[in-house]
């Protein structure tokens, strides 16, 4: 008998987001995450894999997945901690999915707002020096900085809003009312008021206007001419609270994207007269968040949003209303200046007076946390700080205070570090890593506390970003992050006649449970690690003639389940297979030490990255030392595309032989998309991922495949027989 643990590296839907949550899109759409999930899955409730869970409570809970919308793109990435690269694509979400909360969530804050999440999920953030992937209840405040995104991206379209309505658009959407279709922007005397009226004249042709007590009303009444303008660009009919972005603008190129921005800082932006700094109000949270993010998507102009506030200066009611502001600051101004700027004259004035004078913008706005790789690369080149500070323009101690993180260094700050590099000939690693730091579109938002927050909502949810697992974009630009092969090995290896034990020893996520359709079993690990159940009960019969231990989606049980109990439970049955295979979770956390210790043997699994490899290596350390043996590698989701690791470098840095390489298959996906969950080696034999399964267990046993081979005619036929000649010995 072998019991072999199965350490891999893979996600988990644990890591989910409140319901109230707002992500931004690769086109500069926002959605708030709750409502869009909840409508889409009671919308198509046929496409939805319902999963019931009961807890120890006897509580049913359900967990649902649904496949994403075809025009669903985000902005994903996948982060490799080791060589500090951040690939970026845009692509569709494998799935969307929701599942029951918890009573308390985390609540990051930072300049950007906040952000509640589950206490697992991961953040891309600056720490040390280095980037890697921190969960919400490891972050450290006031020394973590979150990776914010902001690409620019100079969108084209002969289809979109014309760049005359988007301004009126724009000048409706600020200081705009509309009552039906009948639609009015109140304006004040003096520079701006011609500019909305030639705003009504170039859309419509005419416009009506009331003045009263000074403020003039300019307005179009033709109710159908209004209605169909509306219909053709998306827009919503809403009181000031409830005002969107039209759907068209987001179609729409940069020139036009420009103008209704510009027009809605005409009617409620401003150039702050004691900081310098642009600043948008509104009541409506989901337009401040979408300009936000039009602004960073398609300008690169980063932006902080907070609540605040204040009392209406155009109504008579006299308390303070809540209302939600976008601030720009620092070189994201003169961004702004450059592709947007405003029509407003004597706003316009001010931005140039105010923000375009040439004097210095406080650093502390837009700062790269990187005092310690400025500090290594100082120390191992031997320069002092007198001498560095001299060339720097400032003084020793303010070297020191970069170095030890008291102040983040700004773009241009470190621009005159590396001036200073290339001046004095230093060839350093991390010089090119610092350039193509401040070169790319990202920045950085201090986390300024981490608190927990009561949640009364049933769910929380999460995209699926690839199979590879990845990370996302919230609307306020922060990147956020989100098991096949022991389920389909320990089939595998039934099929060829051993008896197996599945365990799953993820008693956080129970992903094995769901992949092989078994959530809903009563008696789970969780209650036997309780001590209030025996092994005996919580043993099933799963798929092929394999038995399976399922652990349970209970957090209650989660947080009472001691794991080292784990070891005498397997001990418990080891002799009863051949096989006894743990699923454990990725990391060296208390759960994964409490799996690795049960079993006598590792399998690692990793993906052809190096952060993949990197956790392999600390597993494989972690089984060592605690006198397991790893017997080799498999490697997962090989694309075979340039980049990727080879096979012979992982074996070589692992010193473990090779098992097998899975190439990524579509089929794995949708064996678990099915409304009756089967592994692939059973719904798709044949497909790669199944074939090079099996070839992991037939090594496992020390025994060859021999695959049927279909006989070919005609050219075909010709040219295997041809080949055949080259490849004898």
């Amino acid at each position: 008998m072998r019991a072999i643990t199965i350490a891999s590296g893979k996600g988990g839907v644990g890591k989910s987001l409140a319901f109230d949550e707002y992500v931004s899109l690769a086109d500069g759409q926002i959605i708030q995450i709750g409502p869009f999930i909840d409508d889409l899955i009671e919308t198509n409730s046929a496409a939805v894999k319902k999963i019931i869970v009961k807890t120890v409570e006897g509580k049913e809970e359900s967990f649902e997945v649904i496949e994403t919308p075809a025009d669903l793109v985000l902005d994903s990435f996948v982060f490799e901690a080791a060589s500090q690269k951040l690939c970026h694509t845009e692509k569709k979400p494998v799935c969307l999915m929701r599942k029951p909360a918890p009573n308390e969530l985390l609540e990051v804050f930072s300049s950007s707002g906040s952000i509640s999440v589950t206490p697992e999920h991961e953040f891309i953030v600056m720490r040390n020096g280095q980037l890697r992937k921190v969960r919400a209840d490891q972050m450290v405040p006031k020394t973590d900085f979150l990776l914010v995104f902001g690409k620019e991206r100079n969108v084209t379209a002969s289809n979109g809003v014309p760049k005359n309505i988007a301004q009126w658009l724009g000048f409706v959407m600020g200081d705009g009312y509309m009552e039906d279709y009948k639609v009015h922007v109140f304006c004040a005397p003096g520079s701006f008021l011609p500019l909305v009226r030639s705003s009504f004249v170039s859309v419509f042709g005419k416009y009506s206007e009331l003045v009263n007590r000074n403020l003039h009303r300019i307005s179009f009444f033709r109710q159908a001419q209004v209605k169909a303008l509306y219909e053709k660009y998306g827009v919503k009919v809403s009181t000031a609270a409830g005002k969107e972005v039209p759907l068209a603008i987001f179609y729409s190129d940069n020139e036009s994207v420009a103008a209704f921005i510009s027009a809605l800082f005409d009617t409620d932006g401003t150039v702050s007269n004691r900081e310098r700094e642009i600043q948008f109000d509104s009541k409506s949270k989901r337009l401040v968040l979408q300009v936000a993010s039009l602004l960073r998507t398609r300008f690169g102009v980063f932006s902080d949003v907070r609540e605040t506030f204040k009392r209406a200066t155009n109504g008579k009611k006299t308390e303070k209303a809540s209302y939600w502001q976008l601030s720009i600051r620092g070189k994201n101004c003169c961004r702004f200046a450059e592709k947007i700027g405003f029509g407003h004259p004597d706003k316009q004035n001010r931005l140039k007076n105010r923000i375009l004078d040439g004097k210095p913008f406080n650093t502390n706005v837009d700062v790269f946390p990187v005092g310690k790789i400025v500090k290594k690369i100082r120390t191992d080149a031997k320069l002092t700080a007198v001498e560095l500070g001299k060339r720097l323009g400032c003084s020793k101690q303010m070297v020191y205070e970069y170095e030890w993180e008291y102040y983040a260094l700004s773009r241009e700050t470190i621009r005159r570090y590396l001036d200073v590099y290339e001046s004095l000939g230093i060839v350093h690693a991390s010089i090119f890593w610092l350039e193509t730091l401040i070169s790319g579109p990202m920045g950085f938002r201090r986390v300024e506390s981490v608190e927990r927050k009561q949640y009364d909502w049933p769910y929380v949810y999460d995209f699926q970003v690839s199979e590879l697992g990845g990370h996302f974009v919230l609307a306020s630009g922060i990147v956020v992050s989100n098991t096949t092969i022991t389920a389909n090995l320990g089939i595998a290896l039934a099929q060829m006649g051993y008896s197996v034990c599945l365990v799953d020893a993820d008693i956080a996520m129970a992903n094995l449970s769901l992949l092989l359709g078994m959530q809903s079993s009563p008696i789970t690990l969780q209650d036997v690690l309780l001590g209030e159940a025996s092994v005996e009960d919580a043993l099933y019969d799963g798929p092929a003639g394999v038995k399976f231990i399922p652990s349970g989606l209970s957090l209650e049980s989660y947080r009472r389940v001691d794991s080292e109990r784990l070891e005498s439970v397997i001990r418990s049955i080891k002799s009863r297979f051949d096989f006894v295979l743990l699923d454990a979770p990725a990391g060296i956390e208390k759960n994964v030490l409490a799996a690795l210790s049960a079993s006598e043997e590792v399998l690692l699994v990793t993906m052809p990255e190096s952060p993949s490899i990197a956790d392999a290596v600390k597993t494989k350390t972690m089984s060592e030392r605690l006198g397991v043996k790893p017997i080799g590698v498999v490697i997962n989701f090989v694309y075979g595309q340039k980049g990727e690791i080879q096979s012979q470098d992982i074996q070589k840095v692992l010193e473990l032989p090779s098992f097998g390489v899975i190439p990524f298959d579509p089929e794995v996906r949708k064996s678990f998309m099915q409304e009756k969950v089967s592994p692939v080696v059973l719904r798709v034999p044949n497909s790669p991922a199944s074939k090079a399964i099996k070839g992991v267990a037939a090594r496992l046993v020390g025994t060859k495949i021999v695959e049927e081979t279909k006989k070919t005619g005609g050219l075909s036929g010709f040219f295997n027989s041809l080949l055949s000649l080259f490849r004898r010995k």
